[in-house]
């Protein structure tokens, strides 16, 4: 689906005000593939930021769209760029964004930037972030073996969802893995890793997407606890190179205290 010439200057009448230096698009509509249930992702950039904390995202129907807006600024855009775990969501949303004004060219110069953009500059934030991303996941890893002894399945899913969105992402952000959208998301961190490696197995049953074979005499809550669980002993397979030595205590104990219980619950089967 596209949007028509006169929806798209419905969209510069009602957002192009005194103030507003560029207004663009992305999403599924910029990218082609938009559905009937595909909202409209708008970005207004100002001179100046939202003064309301409320005033940076918000939502609207325009002639039948669902229209997403966020406010922005260009500095602050910028800043995105300088902060790995932003910018590998920022330099794509900027790529595919179609231009529907633009004073002094200012976000046609941004998304040049950001086509342009060289990771190496920011490699070792990228390797520190993801590094304190894995230690503090240390604390879902625990909650859910906790949640598992106590057939707590509220606990076990929290910590479950927690370590399946947390994972993969600490991953892409070492590794700048631009992601295309959030629906891709997983999707592109599968092919990464492998369709098929141990990574994507455990993370495809933590996510629900599949059953482990043979499935599990505890239910569904239980399986992918500790499918999460495996997900957290692969991605410090994947990471173990860049791991900050002040974080490697807890993250090694965590995986020893994960191989045990595992092997323990076996035994227990």
């Amino acid at each position: 689906m596209t949007l028509s010439d006169t929806f798209l200057q419905q969209l510069v009448t009602a957002f192009d005000k005194p103030g507003v230096q560029s207004i663009g698009y992305n999403g599924s509509y910029a990218r082609g593939d938009a559905s009937q249930y595909s909202d409209v992702d708008v970005y207004v950039f100002t001179e100046k930021p939202p003064q309301s904390p409320f005033g940076h995202y918000t939502l609207r129907y325009i002639d039948g769209y669902l229209v997403s807006i966020t406010t922005t600024t260009f500095d602050a855009k910028y800043d995105e760029l300088r902060h790995p775990q932003k910018a590998i969501w920022v330099i794509p949303g900027l790529m595919q964004m179609m231009i529907l004004a633009d004073t002094d060219d200012m976000l046609a110069e941004l998304q040049q930037v950001a086509a342009e953009f060289d990771w190496s500059q920011i490699q070792d934030m990228a390797d520190e972030y993801a590094s304190h991303d894995l230690l503090g996941l240390a604390e879902e890893a625990h909650k859910v073996m906790n949640g598992l002894i106590r057939d707590d399945e509220s606990a076990i899913l929290y910590g479950s969802v927690s370590l399946m969105m947390g994972l993969p992402r600490a991953i892409a952000v070492q590794r700048g893995v631009l992601i295309q959208s959030e629906n891709t998301f997983l999707r592109q961190m599968q092919h990464e890793l492998g369709e098929y490696s141990a990574w994507s197995f455990y993370l495809r049953i933590a996510s629900g997407l599949q059953h482990a074979p043979g499935g599990t005499d505890g239910g569904l809550a239980q399986m992918r606890g500790l499918a999460a669980l495996g997900l957290y002993v692969e991605t410090s397979k994947v990471l173990k190179a860049i791991i900050r030595p002040e974080h490697l205590e807890v993250v090694d104990k965590t995986v020893d205290a994960i191989l045990k219980f595992k092997f323990s619950s076996r035994n227990d089967e």
